[in-house]
C-alpha cells in the first residue's frame, strides 16, 4: 500500500476523532443499562473531582520545549513531531481520565448521571484541548520554533512517516 503525502495527519485526526466518538457510544451504553437519578455518593464525587483536576491537567500536560538551535533540519522535524505526538497522548490521556472513572463511578452509584456530566466534560477537553487541528499544530509549531529552530511540524505531519523512529 502506498503512503501519501497527508498519512501521517490524517492518520492522527482519524484515531482521535474514533477515540473521542467512543466516549459518546460509551454514553448510549450508560443510558440504556443505567437510570437517570440524582445520587450523591463517591462515584459521582471522585469523577468530579477528577474533572476538575484535568481541565487544568490537560494543557500542562502537552506542554512543548522549544527546539535548540543549531539541530539538523532531519532531526528538529523528527524530534517536533515525536514531541507534538507524545504530548498529544499524554493530553488523550488526561482528557480520557473522568469519562473512565466515571463510567466505574456510574455502576457504583447505578446512575447514569456520573458518566454524562464526566463524559461531557472529556469529550469538551478532547475536541478542544487534544484533537490536532490545525490551530494547535500551528500553537505548537510557533512553540517548538519559539527559540530559533526550525521544526516544519506541520510539513513534517502532512508527509509520510520515515522509515526510522531515531
Amino acid at each position: 500500500m502506498a503512503v501519501t503525502g497527508t498519512d501521517q495527519l490524517q492518520s492522527l485526526r482519524r484515531m482521535m476523532r474514533n477515540v473521542g466518538i467512543s466516549l459518546v457510544l460509551f454514553a448510549v451504553v450508560v443510558a440504556l443499562v443505567l437510570p437517570l437519578r440524582w445520587t450523591g455518593g463517591p462515584g459521582l464525587y471522585l469523577p468530579l473531582a477528577l474533572s476538575v483536576i484535568s481541565i487544568g491537567a490537560v494543557p500542562l500536560l502537552g506542554r512543548l520545549k522549544p527546539l535548540p538551535i543549531g539541530v539538523s533540519d532531519a532531526k528538529a522535524r523528527n524530534d517536533a513531531r515525536n514531541a507534538f505526538v507524545v504530548a498529544m497522548f499524554r493530553q488523550m490521556a488526561g482528557a480520557q481520565a473522568p469519562a473512565l472513572a466515571a463510567l466505574a463511578g456510574s455502576f457504583v452509584e447505578e446512575s447514569m448521571v456520573p458518566y454524562l456530566i464526566c463524559g461531557a466534560v472529556s469529550v469538551i477537553l478532547f475536541f478542544g484541548a487534544v484533537y490536532p487541528s490545525d490551530a494547535r499544530i500551528a500553537r505548537a509549531e510557533r512553540k517548538l520554533d519559539s527559540e530559533g529552530g526550525h521544526s516544519e511540524l506541520r510539513a513534517t505531519l502532512a508527509s509520510p512517516p520515515s522509515p526510522t523512529l531515531s
